[in-house]
């Protein structure tokens, strides 16, 4: 008897259908994954399909307005990112890459607080930097950080982030310090506030995946003072519309607390003890260290971000 052997369904690919999956993947969607690729949908849907027939499994079920990964998706994706990463970094040292010109997507993970207080200021120089690029903004959560960096689906992270990875390469940007916010019409706390009433009066916490920042709670256990929790949030943009309503405090990096002067009616106090400072990094992977596209734009971020609060 002949041994009949199964034809890898990779020899079955080409780069177009990788294009194809990673987009939809990264998207959650087959129209958003078209408009990325500047394909039309019906084209983004036959590919779709083609990958279906090769790989004998759905990849994507519908879910709501977008689509949602299988579990053999999950598995091709972190092998199809890394070979579209390879492939595109040598494609950048053939055709040299120019940011001018390039239409690549950039993508920097930060939390809201950095969206709030460091995109304004990204932006402005990007979109003059690289006109015809897309400047993305996403939110990861900490344990996901390292392998979303890793397959270059990411190409920098900014934050109060953890480096103890051995494969993190980081520059400082900045230090920082938290404050405290209240609204303006606060009925006890005036100019500043006191250790009594800090204890005393009622807090929002915002405990989020996306950062480090509810570990100042942990600092204010350690010098024995527990706060009263009214309300507990995820995100630092609800926090406009809230504070100037109740007479609550929320404590925050300074730089957030002067964003919310401008949009709010509340007012910035430093705490009435202190906390030790904390950096503001900006992370990638050692696999990106001598991609020429990310090696530009991490120093467009670290140039950028690095001189706003010196």
């Amino acid at each position: 008897m002949h041994k009949v052997t199964q034809a890898n369904p990779m020899k079955r690919l080409d780069l177009n259908l990788v294009r194809i999956y990673v987009s939809i993947y990264e998207a959650k969607s087959v129209s958003k994954a078209a408009a990325m690729l500047s394909m039309t949908q019906p084209s983004v849907s036959y590919g779709l399909a083609r990958l279906r027939d090769v790989f004998k499994d759905s990849l994507f079920e519908r879910m709501g307005r977008g689509v949602t990964p299988t579990k053999r998706a999950e598995e091709l994706y972190t092998q199809f990112r890394h070979a579209l990463n390879t492939i595109d970094e040598a494609l950048e040292d053939i055709d040299r890459f120019d940011p001018m010109t390039t239409r690549r997507v950039f993508r920097v993970a930060m939390s809201d607080v950095g969206s709030i207080c460091l995109t304004p200021s990204l932006l402005a120089k990007f979109h003059i930097a690289a006109p015809e690029s897309t400047l993305e903004i996403v939110q990861v959560k900490m344990d996901d950080l390292m392998d979303e960096l890793a397959s270059g689906h990411i190409d920098v992270a900014v934050g109060n982030l953890p480096i103890n990875h051995s494969s993190a390469r980081s520059e400082l940007l900045f230090k920082e310090r938290y404050v405290c916010v209240v609204s303006n019409n606060h009925p006890r706390i005036k100019k500043k506030i006191s250790t009594e009433q800090f204890i005393k009066e009622w807090h929002i916490d915002v405990v989020s995946p996306f950062s480090l920042h509810h570990q100042v709670d942990r600092r204010f256990r350690e010098i024995g003072i527990n706060r009263k929790v009214a309300l507990r949030v995820q995100h630092y943009g609800t926090l406009p519309t809230i504070l100037p309503k109740y007479e609550y405090i929320v404590t925050v990096p300074s730089a957030l607390g002067k964003a919310f002067e401008k949009l709010a009616d509340v007012k910035s106090l430093e705490l009435p003890t202190s906390t030790q400072h904390f950096d503001i990094r900006a992370v990638w992977h050692s696999k990106q260290q001598s991609s020429v596209s990310n090696s530009w734009f991490r120093n467009l971020v670290i140039e950028t971000l690095g001189s706003l609060y010196h």
